[in-house]
């Protein structure tokens, strides 16, 4: 029987020997469904049950710091990103490396304030935005493209990223080929994040998922941790 889990060995097996980079991994992840979610190409954290914490806290947080535009990447296929963007006024910048993901935005929800763009968080420059959204995307990427990732927005205008962080005590991180799955404490070895750097967060999960916050930190900040 295939599994979510079968499927997911073959992709990881497939990235350690070389056949994808990590383009052609989450081309792969979107076009076989392999994460399984019948509400959701980009997975079951992308649920209206998963999503119900950061429905309800983005858009308080985004008022609390000012925040006027947001970039999102990945942005998925906007399934629950889609109702804070009918009921609030931000401008918003969708990116996602999967071209197809990017044609589908596009079609669905182009217009005055939300556009959309084939973009790669490791590689591509950043446009102007005042918060980089980056939920659940890390802990599918190793350490070095975690690294890459965050580099390349330190070098970026955008004033802060808001980001996902497991939060269990039992978390040890562990590196992977990308496109596998690990929990991703990021004050935890090899990142050791001070919690000092925090400007804001909240819980962004619901049981049986893994307990995991979304953190807000500054791009000064971010840029001291991964030079």
């Amino acid at each position: 029987m295939v599994t979510i889990a079968s499927v997911a060995r073959r992709v990881t097996r497939a990235v350690r020997f070389g056949r994808y980079g990590h383009k052609k991994v989450f081309e792969h992840i979107f076009d076989s469904r392999y994460w399984g979610d019948k509400e959701s190409v980009s997975g079951m954290g992308s649920s209206l049950e998963q999503t119900a914490d950061i429905r309800r806290e983005l858009p308080l947080l985004m008022q609390r710091h000012d925040i006027r535009t947001l970039f999102d990447a990945p942005c998925g296929d906007l399934h629950w990103m889609r109702h804070i963007l009918s009921e609030t006024d931000i401008d918003y910048i969708g990116g996602d490396v999967v071209a197809g993901v990017v044609e589908t935005a596009k079609a669905k929800f182009e217009g005055e304030n939300a556009h959309f763009r084939v973009f790669d968080i490791i590689e591509d420059d950043f446009p102007d935005a005042d918060m980089w959204l980056c939920r659940d995307v890390l802990f599918h990427f190793s350490y070095k493209n975690i690294n890459e990732a965050l580099r390349n927005f330190a070098r970026s205008t955008v004033k802060y990223i808001l980001v996902t962080t497991h939060t269990s005590p039992h978390v040890i991180n562990r590196n992977i080929v990308t496109g596998d799955f690990r929990q991703v404490d990021l004050f935890k070895p090899p990142f050791n994040f001070p919690p000092s750097i925090v400007i804001d967060r909240f819980k962004d999960y619901a049981p049986p998922a893994n307990p995991r916050d979304m953190v807000m930190i500054s791009r000064e900040d971010i840029a001291t941790l991964v030079k």
